[in-house]
């Protein structure tokens, strides 16, 4: 904000400067005036033309003044400067700035309102936070939610394999890191900076968040039922098979006695219910056959909805499927149906992980 004095307040700095022909003789004025808001204190920067001429720049702020030295233009007859007030109490503030010429003349008197930060906007900003975590193939994925407005960064800092201390950085326009050489079940802290706006020379953290380092688990599954399923080879590839936590075994379309048609399903009740957040398939090890899996989800058992499909390419090996939709979905009921393989009807499915 920026205003000229009213005709007291100019009589009266400069009442001095009125020659006796009543004409009033003034210096230059600072342009391109900022205050740039920072903690319990202010910088003002400012572009001095005909620098050559002057002699100081002065800050009234608080009923005190504060008198700053114009050094000599390096170049030309401009000098861009930058000075500091220390020690100020919080909240907004007036200045008034001019400046004073070799003949001793004032420059016109200009107001400009700034803003001081202190206790009480540390107070009020907030950390940004964890979404979710999960242990990934190239370490520790740490997702975050949207950044809050006006934060700019997330500092991560935590221990590596080697017990030396590293700090990651997470811009806000981003929203996830991926630590490759943390230590399980070790602690690490981040902290989030913010700018109170675009002027600021300072930028404010919060208070440290600790957390730790803690290897993703699926839900456990001990209490599920499978409560029906239409295909499913009981002496050698059992639908209980898919949540027993073996990778060595899996639940395979009937083969002895005959074989079933497509799609192959399954529905399971997880007695509760659940807020799902992903789930992974494994398909069978050394095995190609399943090349396609929808999964629905239900609160009643009678009304589905389409969770996610999870879908392999030619040729892949037992690599893991992941479903993970945009947020996270509250059901009881899962129906798993295989609605693609490489050669009809044969399929087999290994594991069904869940994480909320």
């Amino acid at each position: 904000m920026v205003s000229l004095m009213s005709c007291d307040k100019y009589d009266e700095i400069h009442k001095d400067y009125v020659d006796s022909m009543d004409e009033t003789k003034y210096s230059v004025n600072p342009e391109n005036v900022i205050l740039h808001s920072g903690l319990e204190r202010l910088f003002v920067s400012t572009d001095l033309v005909y620098t050559s001429s002057l002699s100081k720049f002065i800050v009234e702020i608080n009923d005190e003044m504060h008198e700053f030295d114009i050094p000599m233009p390096v170049e030309g007859d401009t000098t861009k400067l930058m000075y500091e007030l220390p020690n100020l109490a919080e909240g907004v503030v007036d200045t008034y700035l001019y400046t004073i010429d070799n003949e001793d003349n004032k420059s016109l008197v200009t107001l400009y309102t700034g803003r001081v930060l202190g206790d009480r906007y540390r107070s009020e900003i907030l950390n940004r936070n964890i979404l979710r975590t999960e242990s990934v193939s190239d370490g520790y994925k740490i997702k975050f939610n949207s950044a809050p407005e006006k934060s700019v960064r997330v500092d991560l800092t935590y221990t590596n394999q080697e017990d030396v201390s590293s700090t990651l950085r997470l811009l806000s326009e981003n929203d996830e890191l991926v630590i490759g050489d943390y230590k399980s079940e070790s602690e690490y802290t981040y902290v989030t900076y913010y700018l109170a706006d675009e002027n600021s020379i300072d930028t404010l953290a919060t208070t440290t968040v600790i957390s730790q380092f803690f290897p993703e688990r699926p839900v456990d599954r001990s209490s599920w039922e499978i409560l029906s399923v239409t295909s499913e080879q009981l002496d050698g590839g059992p639908a209980t098979s898919m949540l027993d936590g073996d990778l060595n075994t899996y639940w395979h379309n009937r083969w002895s006695g005959g074989t079933d048609p497509m799609p192959h399903v399954m529905v399971i009740d997880m007695k509760k219910e659940m807020e799902i957040r992903k789930i992974d398939f494994h398909r069978r090890k050394d095995s190609d056959s399943t090349r396609g899996i929808l999964l629905e989800t239900s609160m009643d058992n009678s009304t589905w909805k389409e969770y996610g499909t999870a879908r392999w390419a030619e040729g892949a090996g037992n690599e893991k499927q992941v479903i993970e939709p945009e947020g996270t979905k509250n059901a009881r009921y899962l129906r798993v149906s295989v609605i693609e393989v490489k050669d009809d009807p044969w399929m087999a499915i290994a594991e069904l992980y869940l994480y909320e």
